[in-house]
């Protein structure tokens, strides 16, 4: 939906005679567009004057009729005002300059493409061959001008792989993300494919990494599920030789073992389930990451992960607390 990026540029002409105390520049809303950046500025020197230029670089949000204000700067200057005694006294006074409204069309993209400019991706892993349950960290980096706020997560869906994915970050012309797979055999991860409108040749560019194959060392094989079609068994009819009397009796006896029997599974299932329940190994590290990561928006969890993380790839020894540790497992009833 978006066109392409504006630079928008303010050009202040100053004689550099002129004796100004201060200047105060106010810039639009930009209501409508992403403000790409900081402003940057540039003086120039032209004869007698002094030019000043500020420089925005802009990307609509929309299809449509765009407007951006005005802007207007004030600037402060020495003048001399007489009094009602006649003589002249220095005042300091403000005038306001206000620059001209620009309106901007916005054009539509081709279909399926929402991206603009000249871009370049990149993937990489911290490895590709590993264990059952660890963790592979897979960053994405993609490179160039355009509307990188506009850039979607790219998690994929991996069957019998839990995938989890962190915040899109941006920084100028680069946008990164980082996704975590943990899986117990081995999988693929997927090229990501993005369309890029260029506006200099007026074509969409594909833009493409490669999939990358991780190889689970040790991985269990799936066992093939049978389906057995179920045997129709004929019923056979019981003939009853027992008297009534007997049948009653056993029924009796059957009904009151069964409500002994039921006493006695109460009493012992708090025993059971206890010992049923097996605590978290603390000294596990690869295990208590993989436990640990579906919680990690919680910034205690997180501080955690990011321990574990170094002591298992980086070879750090951070100890942890184990204190706050066990409060989490607790918390979140891991186990």
């Amino acid at each position: 939906m978006l066109v392409s990026l504006l630079n928008l540029r303010y050009f202040l002409d100053k004689k550099k005679s002129a004796k100004v105390l201060d200047n105060k520049f106010t810039q639009p809303s930009f209501k409508g567009f992403w403000l790409k950046g900081e402003p940057r500025q540039e003086v120039q020197e032209d004869g007698l004057f002094s030019i000043t230029k500020i420089i925005y670089t802009l990307s609509p949000q929309r299809v449509g009729q765009l407007n951006i204000s005005s802007a207007n700067i004030k600037i402060a200057r020495r003048e001399n005002t007489r009094n009602y005694l006649g003589g002249f006294f220095p005042e300091i006074k403000w005038k306001t300059i206000y620059s001209n409204a620009l309106d901007i069309s916005s054009k539509p993209l081709p279909n399926d493409v929402y991206l603009v400019g000249d871009f370049s991706i990149e993937a990489s892993v911290n490895k590709t061959q590993l264990n059952p349950n660890e963790v592979v960290n897979l960053t994405i980096t993609l490179s160039g001008k355009g509307n990188l706020e506009d850039v979607k997560s790219f998690k994929p869906y991996l069957d019998g792989v839990s995938i989890f994915d962190e915040k899109i970050l941006i920084a100028k012309d680069v946008l990164t993300q980082k996704i975590t797979f943990v899986g117990d055999s081995s999988f693929t991860i997927p090229a990501f494919e993005l369309k890029v409108f260029n506006t200099q040749t007026q074509e969409v560019k594909t833009i493409t990494t490669k999939p990358i194959p991780i190889k689970i060392n040790n991985a269990k094989k799936k066992e093939e599920l049978l389906i057995k079609r179920e045997e129709k068994v004929m019923s056979v009819p019981v003939i009853e030789t027992k008297t009534k009397k007997l049948d009653t009796f056993y029924l009796i006896g059957a009904v009151l073992f069964g409500f002994f029997l039921g006493i006695i599974s109460m009493l012992l299932r708090p025993f059971l389930t206890f010992k049923r329940k097996k605590k978290v190994n603390l000294k596990d590290t690869k295990m208590l990451l993989v436990k640990l990561l579906p919680f990690k928006e919680n910034s205690e969890v997180k501080e955690i992960i990011d321990i574990l993380e170094n002591n298992l790839y980086a070879d750090e020894k951070t100890k942890l607390d184990k204190k706050a540790l066990k409060e989490i497992l607790k918390r979140y009833e891991i186990n």
